[in-house]
């Protein structure tokens, strides 16, 4: 599965959208990624993390 990730704001929030499946319900979920002032980053409802992820954090 290759997940999406949309940049929100240049260079600071990405947000990747996933499936999540639970006890035979289908939903969806977020991951919202946020580049902090010193560099690090917050992950919020963290994903299985690919290599387009990957790349987003070696910025």
């Amino acid at each position: 599965m290759s997940l999406q990730l949309e940049e929100y704001i240049p260079g600071t929030i990405w947000i990747c959208r996933y499936p999540v499946s639970y006890m035979g319900t289908e939903s969806d979920a977020r991951m919202t990624m946020i580049r902090l002032r010193d560099g690090q980053l917050m992950l919020h409802s963290p994903c299985a993390i690919d290599d387009q992820i990957k790349n987003v954090t070696r910025r």
